[in-house]
């Protein structure tokens, strides 16, 4: 194995099953929220538009939720990495 592969594989993110499971399905609800906006303003989903509204609140706060748990995973890898090269 060269030494650039075992470095890779030393410093590979380190999630857990429940992040992991979480960020997939805020992605997955992000995707599924632009796809039902995208169909309410081309007149192809009739829905209440406070319902709309509601759905929207939620998966942005959903989202903001998953972007604070990557800056939070971001910062712990940068601080395994960096115990590992020291």
């Amino acid at each position: 194995m060269s030494e650039e592969s075992r470095n890779s594989a030393s410093f590979k993110s380190v999630m857990s099953k429940r992040e992991r499971i979480f960020l997939s399905i805020s992605d997955f609800l992000m995707l599924g929220m632009i796809l039902i906006d995208l169909l309410y303003w081309g007149e192809l989903l009739k829905i209440k538009s406070s319902y709309l509204l509601y759905s929207n609140v939620v998966v942005v706060a959903i989202s903001y939720v998953a972007y604070e748990l990557k800056k939070r995973i971001k910062r712990k890898n940068l601080r395994r990495i960096k115990k590992e090269t020291d």
